[in-house]
């Protein structure tokens, strides 16, 4: 579990590699030392996530750059957007 935890870093898709629940895997992974909490996206995680998607990298090449889930690649890429743009229309 712990390979896979470097591998992935998703505790749900782990479980369903393993065939054990979330819980089992989130057990078993804090035995082993590591710290399965979510972790909280900041300004400068969606920064760096805008950046990298201005640059043309896809989502699937900014996830394995940042470490990051798709699902929050994606949000970090709107709220910057929703910033940049709301940033050019009150100048």
């Amino acid at each position: 579990m712990v390979g896979l935890w470097w591998q992935c870093g998703n505790v749900a898709k782990i479980g369903r590699i393993v065939g054990a629940h979330e819980s089992t895997v989130r057990r078993n992974l804090r035995k082993a030392g590591i710290d399965t909490a979510p972790r909280v996206l900041e300004v400068k995680d969606i920064e760096e996530i805008g950046k990298l998607s201005e640059q043309g990298l896809s989502i699937r090449e900014i996830e394995k750059l940042v470490g990051w889930t798709r699902g929050s690649v994606m949000k970090a890429i709107r709220l910057y957007n929703e910033h940049n743009s709301r940033e050019s229309t009150e100048s």
